[in-house]
């Protein structure tokens, strides 16, 4: 099982999960995939963690990651 963690600055979390999911998972599936699984809009992902090392989203899932995700992030 995969956790995912999200960040309190996106915009929308999927209902009634107050920001931590958990999604069954094999190793076959890259991270991309996985945040689709779990309802998350992939336009609000400016970066995903993986024990805190940045990692690209076609990357393979590995069993009972935790990931953490950071919202995109705009300034000036």
């Amino acid at each position: 099982m995969v956790t995912i963690q999200l960040t309190r600055g996106m915009i929308s979390y999927p209902q009634g999960t107050k920001g931590l999911i958990k999604v069954e998972a094999n190793d076959d599936i890259t991270i991309e995939e996985l945040l689709i699984k779990a309802n998350i809009n992939l336009k609000e992902v400016g970066m995903v963690l993986r024990d805190q090392k940045k990692i690209d989203l076609n990357e393979k899932v590995n069993k009972d990651d935790y990931l953490h995700i950071l919202p995109v992030i705009c300034g000036g």
